[in-house]
C-alpha cells in the first residue's frame, strides 16, 4: 500500500477542499487532486486508487464512468464502489472509494 498512489475527487467547493485538506496529511501531491470528473474517471479506468469526496462528486464520477460506457457494481464485474482501501486492494475489480458522508465534515473524515 505504501507504493502506491492516492487520487482524490471532489466536486464542489466543501469537498473539493476536504479533498485538499485529506490529501495534505498524507502529502499528497497536488497534481493528484482534482474537481474535474472526467480527470477522475480517466482515474479510475486505469485502476488507481481514487478517493471520491461527497455526494456530488460521487455522483458525477459514477454518471461519468457510465457514459463511458462501463458498469459499476454489476455481473460484468468492471468496477465496485469500495468504502475503504483494504476492501479496494483485496479485490480484482477496482472502483473508486466512497467517501460520501452525511456532510462535508462527515466526507472529510471518511477521506482521511
Amino acid at each position: 500500500m505504501a507504493n502506491t498512489a492516492i487520487y482524490f475527487y471532489g466536486d464542489d467547493s466543501l469537498d473539493l477542499s476536504a479533498a485538499f485538506w485529506a490529501a495534505n496529511d498524507i502529502s499528497t501531491p497536488a497534481s493528484q487532486i482534482t474537481g474535474d470528473v472526467v480527470q477522475a474517471a480517466n482515474w479510475i479506468k486505469s485502476s488507481e486508487l481514487v478517493i471520491v469526496v461527497g455526494g456530488p462528486a460521487m455522483s458525477k464520477v459514477l454518471d461519468q464512468l457510465c457514459a463511458d460506457g462501463l458498469a459499476i457494481g454489476t455481473s460484468s464485474g468492471q468496477f465496485t464502489m469500495f468504502c475503504d482501501s483494504y476492501s479496494w486492494y483485496n479485490t480484482a475489480a477496482y472502483g473508486p472509494i466512497n467517501a460520501d458522508g452525511t456532510n462535508a465534515v462527515n466526507s472529510l473524515n471518511l477521506a482521511w
